[in-house]
């Protein structure tokens, strides 16, 4: 399997946060030279924060209302990894919890 990957978009705004990156990436997958699956992923990208400053405070979110269906999932750092692994996404607050809490907020 071969993986082609371009950057198609990057653009700079300002959140709640502080200033943000958005990058659109196309990764093109192909086997014997036959294409096989196009996706786009789109990226964000924000300053570390400072240490010891309190949090942004994000806006409250809706109420939605009772779901529809639930269903039980119990968590690990093991099953967080293989899924970041799995994604491509290899973001430090999805396998972390003391590293999310304590420096991303």
């Amino acid at each position: 399997m071969k993986r082609d990957s371009r950057i198609e978009r990057i653009e700079e705004k300002s959140g709640s946060t502080g200033a943000l990156i958005f990058i659109s990436v196309r990764h093109e997958y192909s086997m014997d030279g036959r294409a096989c699956l196009s996706e786009r992923q789109d990226l964000v990208y924000r300053a570390d924060p400072v240490p010891g400053e309190a949090p942004p405070a994000y806006p409250p979110k809706p109420d939605l209302g009772p779901p529809v269906a639930a269903l039980p999932l119990v968590s690990d750092p093991v099953r967080l990894f293989r899924f970041s692994a799995m994604t491509f996404n290899g973001h430090r607050i999805l396998y972390d919890a003391d590293y999310a809490r304590q420096v991303e907020g």
